[in-house]
C-alpha cells in the first residue's frame, strides 16, 4: 500500500509539470507498465518546475542534487551546471555561478555535443556583461555568430553582443550585428520583437529616426500585446526625433494612462524628448504635464532637479508667473543639494523683482552673493543684482555699499586678470552713478576718484571717469574744480566722442566764475567757437546759448548777443531752436534801440509764412512766438508812456490818456497782447497779454471792454493767474469802476488786490486806491474821510515796506486829505516835506520821481497866495522859482506864476 500511494504521488506531480510544458498527458495509466521515475531525474524535474515558478533559490537545491547524484556522468553533469548557472545568475549571485562554471571545467573529460558548448558559453557570455565586462562578453558571444547551426544560441549571441555595443554606445555595430543575423532569418520569425526592438534603439540613439520609424512600422501589425506598450514608448521617440509634436502628442495621450509610478528607463528617455520637443515647439502646457510625468518616473534626483527646472521654464515662457515662483520656491526646498540651487534662486529672484517684491528679491541674490562656494563671477553678478534692488528701492546707501563688494571680489585673487579690472571698475561705475541719483555727489566723487587709479586706466567703464567727475563738481558748484577735471580731461582725450561736451561743459564752469565783462567776452568767443567747430548738433547749440547768456553781461551785451545769434541761425537755420534764436534778437535789438530791426523779426512771426517752418509748424504757431509778441507790444506801450511816470509808481498812475495823444501806439500795443490770445498758446503770457489788452483798452478810455476782460480773468477758468498777476488785474479793475463813478465797487476790488498783493508794493498802492475812493465817498459820506487818512498812515507808517515812491504818493494824498479835513496847516506841512525830500535828493544827485514834487509846488504855492501875508506870497513866488529853473513840465508856468507874485505885491526880481 505505501508503494501505491508513493507511485500516484509522483504520477500526480509528473502529470502537472508536462501540463505547465503544454505536453499532451494522459488522464489515466496503467499500473500495470508504469515505471518508477529516476529519483535524480525528478530532482532535475522539480528544478525546472521552480525556475518556471520563479523559486530561483529553491531550483538551485534541485539542480544541486541532480548535480551531485550524476557525480561527474557527462553530458548530464555538463547540464545540471548549466541550469544551476542560470539559476544562480537569476538569483544575482555572480561568484556562484562563476564557481559552479569553473566546477565544470575541471570535470570535463570528454568533448561535450557542441549544443551544450554553445549553451555554457552563452552562459559565460551572460556572467560577463552582468559583471559589466563588455569586451569579454563580446569576446565570448562573437564566434557563435557565425554558427548557422545553432539557431537559438547563435540569436542569444546576438541579443549580447547588441546589448554589449550599445553599453559601449557603438550603435554602427549594433546596427551591422543585428542586420546580418536578421537577414538569414525565415519569414516566420522577422517579427522578432526583442531584436528589432534593439535594432530601433540603435537607430534611435544615433538620431537616425527615419529609420527607427521604419523598422517599427515594419513590425507594427505583429508586435503581440505584452510588447504593445514598449513599442509605443519607442514610436513616440521616433516620431519626436522628426519634430512631429502636434502628432506624437496625440499619440503619447494614448498611453499616458499607463505612465508608472515608479523609475523607468523607457519611459524616462521617451518623456523627457517629448517633453523638450514641445519646449521647443512653444507648447508650454503640453510640455510642463509631460515634464511632470518624466519627473515621476525619473532613475535619479538629477533628472528629477532637471524637470522641475523646465517646468518653472514653461510657467515663465506661458506667463504663469505665480505658478513659477511656486515651482522655484519647492526646487529650493526639494533640491537644495543639487548645483542648480543657486541658477533657480538667481532665476527666483528676477521672478520676484519684476513682480515689484524688490527686497525680497535682494534677499535671495545676497543669498548667492555670500556664498562662497559659488563661483567668483556667478557672486559678483548676484552682489552687482542685488545692488540694483536697493537702488530700486531708494536705499541709495546700500546699494552703494553692495557695489563697493562686488568691486572687491571681482579683483579678489592672487593675480586679478584685465577682465577682473574691468568688472571692478563697472562696479565702481554703477557706485558712482547711484550716488549721483541719490544727490550724494560727494560720495560720487570719491567712487568716480577710484576709477582713476592706475589699474583701471584700460578698463572702459573707466573711460569717462575723469569727465563725470568733472561733472559732479560742476553740480556742487565747484566751478574751478570742474574747470580743472575738464581740462585735464580733453588732454588726456582729444579723440573721445565726449571731448566736445567736456570743452563746452568746461566753457560754462569757466562762464560761471568769470568776474569782469572782459573774462566774459572771452568766454562767449570761446564757446561761440565751439557751436561754429562742433559737429554735433546738440552740443553745439548749446553752445551757442552758453555763449549768448555770457554775452549779455559784456560791455555790449546786445551787440554781441545779436553776433551770436546770428552766427546760431546761419549754422543751423532749420533748428529747433531757431524760432528761440530769433526771439533773443528781438530782446536784443529792443534793448539796443534798434527797434526796427527788432520789429521786422516780429514780423517774421506774425506772417506765419509757409516757409518759415520749425517743426511742422508755423513760427505763429509756437509757445516762442507769444514772448516775440509780448516784447513787441512792451515795446509799443513804453513809447505810449514814455514820460509819463518812472517804472516805481507807473502801476499806481495808470489813468486814461487823453486823445490823441499816444493813442496810436497804445493800438499797436493792443494789436500785440490780443494776439496772446490763442488756443496754441497755453502759459502764464496768456492772461498777461490778456491783462495788458484790458490795460490798453483802459487808457484808451475803453472802459467796457477793459473792464469785461479783467472779470474774465477773475473767474479763474481756464486762465490760472499768479499772485502778483491777480493783484494787478484786481487793482486795474478797480481803476475801471473808479473812471465809471462806482466808486463803492471799485473799493470792494481794491481791497481785494490789498489782500492778495499783502505787503508787496501792489499791496500798499491797492491801500493807496482805498485811500482814493473813500475820500470820494466823503463828499456824501464825510466820515470816510477818516478811513482814507487810516489807509494812508498805514502807508506812512515807520515799518512799512512800501516803496519810497508810493510813501510820497500817499503823503500827497494825506495833505489834500487834511484840506479837505479842513486841516490846511498839517496839509501844507505834506506838501512841503515833498518838496523838501525832493530838493535834498536834486542837491546829493539822487534821482527822485518828479511827478509829486510838480503837484506839491502848485498845491503849496496855492495855499500860500490864498493866505495873502507877504512872507506866505514870498514864499510861494520861491516854489515857482525853484520849479521853474528846471527843464520838467509845467516850468514855464511856475516861471509866470514866480513873476506875477513879484510883480503884483512889489517883491522885486529874485527876491526872496
Amino acid at each position: 500500500m505505501k508503494n501505491i500511494r508513493l507511485f500516484f504521488l509522483l504520477t500526480v506531480v509528473l502529470t502537472k509539470f508536462l501540463s505547465a510544458q503544454g505536453t499532451a498527458v494522459p488522464d489515466f495509466t496503467f499500473e500495470a507498465i508504469s515505471q518508477p521515475d529516476d529519483p535524480h531525474t525528478v530532482s532535475l524535474r522539480r528544478g525546472e518546475q521552480a525556475m518556471q515558478e520563479k523559486l530561483y533559490q529553491l531550483a538551485c537545491e534541485h539542480f544541486l542534487a541532480y548535480r551531485e547524484a550524476v557525480k561527474g556522468r557527462q553530458p548530464e553533469f555538463a547540464t545540471a551546471t548549466a541550469k544551476l548557472t542560470e539559476a544562480y545568475l537569476e538569483l544575482g549571485d555572480l561568484q556562484a555561478a562563476e564557481l559552479c562554471l569553473k566546477e565544470n571545467e575541471r570535470q570535463q573529460v570528454q568533448k561535450l555535443p557542441v549544443h551544450i558548448q554553445a549553451w555554457l558559453r552563452i552562459l559565460q557570455a551572460q556572467l560577463a556583461f552582468k559583471r559589466t565586462l563588455w569586451d569579454e562578453c563580446l569576446h565570448l558571444a562573437r564566434p557563435l555568430l557565425k554558427d548557422n547551426s545553432l539557431h537559438d544560441y547563435r540569436r542569444q549571441a546576438v541579443l549580447l553582443c547588441a546589448d554589449c555595443l550599445a553599453q559601449k554606445k557603438d550603435w554602427p555595430d549594433v546596427v551591422t550585428v543585428i542586420k546580418d543575423y536578421s537577414a538569414e532569418l525565415p519569414a516566420t520569425q522577422d517579427a522578432d520583437f526583442p531584436l528589432f526592438s534593439r535594432l530601433a534603439r540603435a537607430y534611435l540613439a544615433s538620431g537616425e529616426y527615419v529609420q527607427a520609424e521604419q523598422i517599427l512600422s515594419s513590425i507594427e501589425s505583429r508586435v503581440l500585446p505584452n510588447d504593445q506598450l514598449e513599442f509605443a514608448l519607442l514610436q513616440v521617440i521616433a516620431r519626436t526625433g522628426q519634430g512631429q509634436f502636434a502628432e506624437v502628442y496625440a499619440l503619447f495621450q494614448k498611453i499616458e494612462s499607463r505612465c508608472p509610478e515608479h523609475p523607468d528607463a523607457d519611459w524616462w528617455k521617451m518623456l523627457w524628448e517629448l517633453a523638450e520637443l514641445g519646449f521647443a515647439r512653444q507648447s508650454f502646457t503640453e510640455a510642463e504635464n509631460v515634464y511632470s510625468l518624466a519627473s515621476r518616473v525619473a532613475l535619479n534626483h538629477a533628472d528629477q532637479s532637471r524637470c522641475s527646472i523646465r517646468i518653472a521654464d514653461c510657467q515663465i515662457k506661458s506667463g504663469r508667473i505665480a505658478q513659477a515662483k511656486n515651482t522655484l520656491e519647492n526646487f529650493r526646498r526639494d533640491f537644495s543639494d543639487r548645483p542648480e540651487y543657486y541658477a533657480m534662486t538667481i532665476k527666483l529672484a528676477e521672478l520676484l523683482l519684476d513682480s515689484g517684491a524688490t527686497m525680497k528679491a535682494a534677499e535671495l541674490f545676497g543669498e548667492v552673493a555670500k556664498n562662497t562656494q559659488q563661483p567668483a563671477d556667478i557672486r559678483y553678478d548676484a552682489y552687482i543684482r542685488q545692488a540694483g534692488c536697493f537702488e530700486k528701492d531708494g536705499q541709495y546707501l546700500e546699494a552703494i555699499a553692495t557695489y563697493s563688494k562686488a568691486a572687491a571680489l571681482a579683483v579678489d585673487t592672487a593675480a586679478p586678470a584685465q577682465a577682473d579690472w574691468t568688472k571692478a571698475a563697472a562696479a565702481w561705475r554703477w557706485a558712482a552713478q547711484a550716488a549721483v541719483t541719490a544727490k550724494d555727489l560727494p560720495q560720487a566723487i570719491e567712487a568716480y576718484r577710484k576709477l582713476l587709479d592706475e589699474q583701471f586706466k584700460d578698463c572702459p567703464p573707466a573711460r569717462t571717469a575723469r569727465f563725470e567727475l568733472a561733472k559732479c563738481y560742476f553740480e556742487l558748484g565747484k566751478y574751478s574744480e570742474a574747470e580743472k577735471e575738464f581740462t585735464q580731461f580733453i588732454t588726456e582725450k582729444p579723440e573721445d566722442k565726449l571731448l566736445w561736451e567736456a570743452r563746452l561743459k568746461n566753457g560754462i564752469a569757466r562762464r560761471l566764475q568769470a568776474k569782469s565783462v572782459e573774462a566774459l567776452a572771452g568766454v562767449s568767443d570761446e564757446l561761440l567757437a565751439i557751436g561754429r567747430e562742433c559737429p554735433h548738433q546738440e552740443v553745439a547749440i548749446q553752445a551757442f546759448y552758453e555763449s549768448y547768456r555770457a554775452a549779455e553781461n559784456t560791455a555790449q551785451p546786445p551787440v554781441q548777443a545779436v553776433s551770436v545769434l546770428q552766427t546760431a541761425l546761419q549754422k543751423y537755420p532749420d533748428a529747433e531752436d531757431a524760432p528761440l534764436w530769433k526771439y533773443l534778437q528781438i530782446k536784443a535789438f529792443f534793448a539796443s534801440g534798434r527797434s526796427a530791426q527788432a520789429l521786422a523779426l516780429v514780423d517774421e512771426f506774425l506772417s506765419g509764412d509757409a516757409d518759415q517752418k520749425a517743426g511742422g509748424k508755423s513760427y505763429r504757431q509756437l509757445p516762442v512766438a507769444a514772448y516775440a509778441f509780448l516784447a513787441a507790444g512792451d515795446h509799443y506801450l513804453s513809447l505810449a508812456l514814455e514820460g509819463a511816470s518812472d517804472s516805481s509808481s507807473g502801476e499806481y498812475l495808470l489813468q486814461p490818456l487823453p486823445a490823441p495823444v499816444a493813442r496810436e501806439e497804445i493800438i499797436q500795443a493792443q494789436k500785440f497782447y490780443s494776439l496772446l490770445r490763442r488756443p496754441q498758446f497755453n502759459s502764464p503770457l496768456v492772461p498777461l497779454g490778456m491783462y495788458e489788452s484790458a490795460r490798453c483798452s483802459f487808457l484808451l478810455g475803453q472802459l467796457e471792454n477793459a473792464r469785461n476782460i479783467l472779470l474774465e480773468l477773475l473767474k479763474g477758468e481756464p486762465f490760472k493767474l499768479n499772485g502778483q498777476l491777480q493783484t494787478k488785474v484786481e487793482m486795474l479793475l478797480g481803476d475801471v469802476l473808479a473812471q465809471e463813478r462806482n466808486f463803492e465797487e471799485a473799493l470792494k476790488y481794491f481791497a481785494q488786490a490789498r489782500n492778495s498783493g499783502k505787503d508787496s508794493n501792489l499791496g500798499y498802492a491797492a491801500l493807496g486806491r482805498q485811500a482814493e475812493m473813500y475820500r470820494q465817498l466823503a463828499v456824501d459820506n464825510p466820515a470816510s474821510l477818516e478811513k482814507a487818512l487810516d489807509c494812508l498812515q498805514s502807508i506812512l507808517r515807520p515799518d512799512s515796506s512800501a516803496a519810497p515812491a508810493i510813501k510820497e504818493i500817499a503823503l500827497f494824498q494825506m495833505g489834500n486829505c487834511l484840506l479837505d479835513k479842513g486841516n490846511q496847516e498839517q496839509a501844507e506841512k505834506c506838501f512841503e516835506e515833498i518838496y523838501l525830500n525832493y530838493v535834498s535828493d536834486r542837491q546829493n544827485n539822487i534821482h527822485r520821481e518828479w511827478r509829486y514834487y510838480c503837484l506839491s509846488v502848485f498845491k503849496l504855492g496855492g495855499l500860500l497866495r490864498q493866505k495873502g501875508d507877504l512872507d506866505s506870497l514870498r514864499k510861494a513866488a520861491r516854489l515857482y522859482q525853484d520849479l521853474s529853473n528846471s527843464n520838467l513840465p509845467r516850468a514855464n508856468e511856475a516861471r509866470d506864476l514866480a513873476q506875477e507874485i513879484r510883480s503884483r505885491y512889489n517883491l522885486g526880481e529874485g527876491q526872496n
